[in-house]
């Protein structure tokens, strides 16, 4: 009977890996355990999977989230029994609230074992809550059940998880391993043609209706176009086609994918936070209609700003069918494919002109700003700043990359001081379906593997310090770690918190009083502490040329970094209102 549990264990585990790879899975990630061992082997014995070990479960999730977020179809996360598997709660939460594929299996103690005190046995039904599109707990392998039931479930569990993550959770008895034969079974049902156990159709939904929604545009004189976070670059450049169509500005978030060409300098307004600072300039530009596509925008400031417009028409368009929506105040909602909406939109009869006043306006506003932020920061050659970096990264990094934003303040800085990219081939990613900051690491590690691009990853310390031990995962990578180390949680020092500066400090400043270098040198990773924004520039070039992993470490002081913050938006701020 043993033996019997051991082969069968093996026989179920061998039949989940294959349907799998037919379905299209290419990438398992797991990390070493014990009761994960059928699913580990009979993964590790698939010609079609690429296996990949981790010793850190929730680094591994999130390694598997990043390889997702890049393929747009879902790898494979592995875990064994008990609080390893509860460590991929971040990145199943990540997963669900951004739509990235994941496909999650955690192996259990059988039915019963559960509430009897046995070891390492947790409650790991629906452990995840509601965030998984799916859930399933698949009993134990037993000689009575059809095959089938496995094939039919691994084919719905790949469907179910192209938008976001499923959970998969395996029972298996002891011994857990058979004696070494084949994984390999096929039932008798067993089709010669090796495809899917079932095909999946889509919906045919109809594409819907622009009548309303263009007879709405044709009368607003003050429209917007907002373009939030987006998975491809291709639906950034539908969605600059739009509103080039449409003549009005053009307001895009850092992960919006838009690019920033010439192609769509007569509408876009890159620095729109910055704008938005000045009272005297939002008073003045208050819109009539907003089409917002894609996702949710990483600015806070801009969604007060839409707020208080008190919009006509509010549309907000993206793949699916949950509200982007926290003030409740959108009238049009579609769900529908980007780029062919955008399409439609520009293919649809206007017969009216732009309002030419109020697209420049705008966009003038947009240029005195980068002239206010050129002249400020890229020509200076004085001590590092957060914002200086966050400027010379999307200034200098390569076509044909991905950037990587860390939560907190560096994807705000990206979003406030960037520079245009000098090619319209650079994908934007963040962990912005939550914001956590848990994962970063492994998440770029992720997208690396999946597209084979170079990643540049800019993050703060305690960003770093939470995913340290996924470092190990970019040691033959080409990942650009590039943290701005201001000793705790700078970005406190510029949120509205009334309290003395001693109270902020021991409440949510978190000093650490460490740096990197020896991580760096733990995980055999080239380390560079540049002084001046010059030597930076020359040691994230040299980096990218080398094509090698390396952690690049900036120093910098939180108030001084709050202090300068302000100094900057004064400087928008003036050179605005001396303009008008």
């Amino acid at each position: 009977m043993d033996q019997d549990a051991g082969s069968l264990n093996a026989r179920w585990a061998g039949l989940m890996m294959e349907e799998l790879a037919r379905c299209g899975v290419e990438l398992v990630v797991f990390s070493s355990g014990f009761r994960n061992a059928p699913l580990v082997v009979a993964a590790d014995a698939s010609p079609n999977l690429q296996c990949i070990s981790h010793f850190d479960e929730r680094g591994a999730a999130f390694f598997a989230l990043g390889w997702g977020r890049a393929a747009r179809i879902p790898a494979v996360w592995i875990t064994t029994s008990g609080t390893a598997a509860a460590n991929g709660l971040p990145a199943v939460v990540e997963a669900a609230m951004d739509n990235v594929p994941l496909l999650c299996l955690t192996a259990d103690r059988p039915a019963e074992l559960r509430d009897t005190g046995a070891n390492q046995a947790i409650d790991q039904h629906g452990l995840f809550g509601r965030y998984p599109r799916w859930f399933v707990d698949i009993p134990s392998p037993n000689p009575s059940l059809n095959p089938a039931y496995v094939l039919s479930t691994m084919n719905q569990a790949y469907y179910r998880a192209l938008d976001g993550p499923v959970h998969i959770n395996c029972q298996f008895r002891e011994p857990l391993v058979g004696n070494g034969h084949s994984s390999q079974f096929k039932p008798d049902h067993a089709r010669s043609d090796l495809g899917p156990f079932t095909r999946y159709i889509a919906p045919n939904k109809q594409p819907p209706s622009l009548e309303e929604l263009t007879s709405k545009f044709r009368r607003t004189k003050r429209g917007l176009v907002v373009v939030g976070r987006l998975a491809c670059i291709e639906d950034g450049a539908a969605a600059a086609r739009a509103a080039n169509k449409l003549g009005w500005p053009l307001l895009p978030d850092i992960t919006s994918q838009v690019p920033l060409t010439k192609d769509n300098e007569a509408v876009c307004v890159a620095n729109f936070e910055l704008c938005l600072k000045s009272t005297a300039f939002q008073d003045s530009c208050r819109p009539e209609a907003v089409l917002q596509i894609g996702g949710p925008c990483v600015s806070k400031a801009l969604l007060e700003f839409l707020v208080a417009s008190d919009l006509d028409t509010w549309v907000v368009v993206n793949r699916f069918p949950a509200r982007v929506d926290p003030h409740h105040r959108v009238s049009h909602k579609f769900e529908a494919d980007i780029a062919q909406f955008c399409d439609r939109l520009c293919d649809a009869s206007w017969g009216v002109l732009p309002n030419k006043e109020w697209l420049s306006t705008w966009v003038t506003a947009g240029r005195k700003a980068e002239e206010v932020l050129t002249r400020a920061i890229d020509g200076s050659d004085c001590d590092l700043s957060e914002p200086g970096a966050a400027r010379a990264i999307t200034r200098l990094i390569p076509g044909r990359s991905i950037l990587v934003a860390g939560s907190s303040m560096p994807i705000r800085d990206l979003s406030l001081f960037r520079s245009c990219f000098q090619t319209d081939d650079i994908l934007v990613a963040s962990n912005r379906g939550a914001s956590g900051i848990d994962g970063t690491v492994a998440t770029a590690a992720g997208l690396a593997e999946s597209s084979g691009k170079m990643v540049t990853v800019l993050l703060g310390d305690l960003t770093l310090l939470h995913d340290i031990n996924s470092l190990s995962l970019i040691r033959n990578r080409p990942v650009i770690i590039i943290v701005l180390n201001n000793d705790g949680g700078g970005i406190f020092h510029l949120l509205p918190i009334p309290k003395p500066e001693s109270t902020i400090e021991r409440c949510f400043g978190t000093p650490h009083g460490l740096d990197f270098q020896h991580a760096a040198e733990m995980f055999g990773l080239k380390y560079v502490h540049p002084a001046t924004l010059r030597a930076f520039e020359v040691a994230y070039l040299q980096a990218v040329q080398e094509r090698k992993p390396a952690l690049i470490e900036i120093t910098t002081d939180r108030r001084e970094n709050a202090r300068y913050h302000e100094e900057l938006y004064d400087l928008v701020r003036r050179g605005l209102e001396n303009e008008s």
